[in-house]
């Protein structure tokens, strides 16, 4: 058990650096001209069935510059 203690402390206070946690994925996705009215109207329609399943799963917003 002091073994282990001992161990986690050396571990704990060593100048290693602890690799990082990967990271969710992202993906942007921009249209350049597409008015977000038209789109925002499309997806209710159904008629923009990919559209609708990342506003659901994931977030939809304008960027303005």
């Amino acid at each position: 058990m002091i073994v282990v203690l001992s161990a986690l402390v050396f571990a704990a206070s060593s100048d290693t650096p602890v690799p990082a946690q990967p990271h969710e994925r992202f993906i942007i996705v921009g249209f350049d001209g597409m008015d977000p009215g038209v789109a925002d109207r499309l997806i209710a329609q159904g008629k923009l069935p990919h559209f609708a399943w990342m506003k659901q799963h994931g977030t939809m917003r304008l960027s303005r510059p």
